[in-house]
């Protein structure tokens, strides 16, 4: 028995790759149940020029290696809350990438 479970895990056939075409469907999203393995990603620290007081992070996709989410502290706030954005550079509450 634990021969032919072992066999059908293995035909089983592997996930579809992700699909990216639109990242802040793909960010909203809940993931699918079929995708068995993970989704990796990374978080790039942005400090130049006058954001080396006040960086602005960068989530991306390991594989493919692609922008999904960016985020900043919000300026003149005690707590520590973050704007997060699906526009890579405008971090602005304004722009229609403010999620």
């Amino acid at each position: 028995a634990a021969a032919a479970a072992a066999a059908a895990e293995e035909e089983e056939p592997p996930p579809a790759p992700l699909d990216l075409n639109d990242v802040k469907s793909f960010v909203m999203a809940c993931i699918p149940a079929a995708q068995r393995t993970p989704v990796q990603c990374y978080i790039k620290r942005v400090r130049k020029g006058l954001q080396k007081l006040w960086p602005y992070y960068v989530l991306y996709s390991q594989d493919p290696d692609r922008f999904l989410l960016s985020g900043r502290r919000r300026k003149k706030n005690k707590q520590s809350t973050y704007l997060i954005s699906t526009d890579e550079k405008d971090l602005s509450r304004r722009s229609g990438a403010y999620t």
